[in-house]
């Protein structure tokens, strides 16, 4: 660094610190160095550039009030929340934040005598989880799925839905049935079964359905959470154009229901069409890689309530431009 350069840092550093340590304005410190306010701000804004000034925004707020607002403007949804995840904050930090607020708004809307319609999932779990001690009401939490073959049997609905009617005191209605049945003759004899038959029933007319969202990339051999999909299954509904799914079944960019495939066939469950008429499907969904999903999902009128955070959100504005 030579000479003149050095004087530039100096007086650069000594601006800043007129400025954002001592509360000067640029009008009183240009009057103090006898420099124009013009040149003040532009070594402030230089100041800035070479890293002599670092601005760190702690966001100390939970939500983003006024983003929430131009989210649902602009997607034409029923309620947005989000939680704040700008700063540094990690993933799971932000999917802590997501579910949290995501609890706050079952206890807010869930009423007596309500009907609750349960997805999968990880997601949807922990909101369970962390929903905390409630007033005891008479509510009918039930599955709107099958039961997968999975390594994590907590995040199946089956345990999701006891779990959150144990947590209300209300009735919890099993859906006794694989969400994937190979065969058609067994599948078709499972769907004449009385029960299992009034329980899709009550599904398909549930007040509020809570759901979270997948993308196609969790949709892998690898991956167990589904158990029966093949990579043929696979590939077909990659062809389709599928780019997530909600209660495991697929759907493509613009929200287009992909049930002409083997692995819709096969499910039990109710569809995205009678998804579509429920008065209100609360999704709960973080991280951007969920975005173009979500962003189908949207599109498709698969969503009334979306409680997600700010950095998702952005995603999708900024994908759907």
């Amino acid at each position: 660094m030579n000479k003149k350069e050095m004087l530039q840092l100096s007086l650069m550093t000594e601006v800043a610190s007129m400025y954002y340590e001592k509360g000067m304005t640029q009008e009183e410190i240009g009057k103090a160095l006898y420099l124009s306010r013009t040149r003040i701000s532009r070594i402030l804004k230089k100041a800035e550039e070479v890293g002599v000034v670092e601005i760190h925004v702690n966001h100390i707020l939970e939500r983003n009030h006024s983003f929430e607002e131009r989210i649902k403007q602009r997607f034409h949804l029923k309620e947005v929340r989000l939680y704040n995840g700008g700063g540094s904050k990690s993933d799971q930090e932000i999917m802590d934040g997501v579910v949290k607020i995501a609890a706050a708004f079952l206890k807010e809307r869930i009423n007596r005598k309500m009907v609750v319609g349960i997805s999968w999932g990880n997601t949807i779990r922990e909101t369970v989880e962390v929903l905390g001690e409630v007033e005891k009401i008479p509510i009918d939490i039930v599955q709107i799925m099958g039961f997968a073959a999975t390594t994590n049997l907590m995040s199946n609905s089956d345990n999701i839905a006891h779990c959150l009617a144990s947590k209300y005191g209300g009735i919890a209605h099993g859906l006794n049935s694989p969400l994937f049945v190979p065969d058609m003759y067994v599948k078709n004899q499972i769907m004449k079964d009385k029960n299992i038959a009034a329980t899709l029933v009550m599904a398909a007319r549930a007040d509020m359905v809570l759901t979270s969202i997948g993308t196609l990339e969790k949709v892998t051999d690898s991956n167990p959470w589904l158990g029966y999909m093949t990579k043929e299954m696979f590939e077909e509904i990659r062809s389709q154009g599928a780019v997530g799914c909600l209660g495991a079944r697929f759907f493509d960019r613009d929200g287009k229901v992909l049930d002409n495939n083997e692995w819709n066939r096969h499910c039990v469950g109710i569809g995205l069409e009678d998804i579509r008429k429920i008065k209100e499907v609360v999704i709960v969904a973080s991280g951007e890689m969920k975005a173009d999903a979500l962003l189908g999902a949207i599109r498709g009128g698969l969503v009334d309530t979306l409680i997600s955070d700010s950095r998702m959100a952005e995603k999708i504005v900024k994908i759907s431009q």
